[in-house]
């Protein structure tokens, strides 16, 4: 699947096809976030003046400036007659939600954000920026202790509607942990095997890795019941240890439930000797460090448990 970056190169080299499914505004926000400033200066050429308002804010956040005011100046803009424009405008206030959140005002934050994907959902279904602010609202149900809620927005990214691939592995992975949260751990391993399919279809490979850890994870806690339904069998899950064995990612970071996911599935498939590449030294997750200890009986690892948490 090509991405906005994908479609950026071919705008560098000349190549840039007609069907392009991102906008100037996503290629130009693409071109900044990578520091191409040739290419964000000639599509900021081609911008109207609501996409320059957008674009505006975007660059104050990058540049950690006072976004505040490029917000309502982008609100004024998209909602006048002359420059309106009612996708952008629903980025606006989405933009102005996350803002108030930031800033502890929840109730206003609440309002820009359903009023966002209202408007979005309305004029840009499955658009990027309707997929945007469904995550956006997602995540600030999760933030505001309400899962129930998160639970339900993630369940409206429906395979029925054109969403982003990346959208669902989101999407399928925040449903997962909520319900793993709450004990329902065969319905959580479902969406996680879910995102796993999506995550693929991306080929985005930290999205590929979480998601897969995660399914282990699960998956792990039942391989001793009954063989659970869809394609998560024994043998499925050790093909899914396999490919997260080729992939080895990064190790540092005080808290890895990726890689504790990987141990559990390890431990259960009896293959924790395969992770002798986990060098001790490079754990700095004092849980992880305790699951080897528990799976390996190594010294080593118990060491390092004692230096995470101060027990030297």
């Amino acid at each position: 699947m090509r991405t906005p970056s994908d479609f950026l190169q071919s705008f560098r080299e000349g190549k840039m096809p007609e069907d392009s499914k991102f906008s100037v505004l996503c290629l130009a926000e693409t071109a900044l976030g990578e520091g191409d400033e040739q290419s964000l200066e000639a599509l900021s050429s081609e911008l109207t003046p609501a996409q320059a308002s957008i674009l505006a804010i975007t660059e104050a956040r990058v540049s950690q400036s006072d976004v505040l005011p490029m917000i309502e100046l982008s609100l004024s803009i998209c909602s006048s007659r002359d420059t309106r424009d009612l996708e952008l405008e629903g980025r606006a206030r989405m933009e102005r939600g996350l803002e108030r959140f930031i800033s502890g005002n929840i109730e206003g934050a609440s309002e820009d954000l359903s009023w966002a994907e209202t408007r979005l959902k309305s004029v840009a279904k499955a658009g990027r920026n309707h997929d945007l602010a469904l995550l956006n609202k997602a995540s600030f149900h999760l933030s505001t202790n309400e899962p129930m809620m998160a639970l339900h927005t993630y369940g409206e990214i429906s395979i029925a509607d054109d969403h982003a691939a990346e959208t669902f592995v989101f999407s399928r992975l925040g449903a997962s942990r909520i319900l793993a949260s709450m004990q329902q751990f065969k319905d959580a391993a479902r969406n996680a095997w879910n995102a796993i399919s999506h995550a693929d279809t991306c080929g985005i490979v930290e999205l590929q890795w979480q998601s897969m850890a995660l399914f282990l994870g699960l998956s792990a806690q039942e391989m001793g019941e009954d063989v659970m339904s869809m394609s998560k069998t024994i043998q499925d899950v050790d093909e899914i240890f396999n490919r997260c064995l080729e992939l080895r990612p990064t190790l540092d970071g005080p808290d890895r439930p990726d890689l504790r996911g990987l141990l559990l599935a390890a431990t259960a498939l009896d293959r924790v000797e395969e992770l002798d590449w986990i060098e001790v030294e490079s754990i700095d997750d004092p849980l992880l460090a305790s699951g080897f200890f528990t799976a390996t009986g190594s010294d080593r690892w118990q060491q390092r448990f004692k230096e995470l948490t101060g027990l030297n």
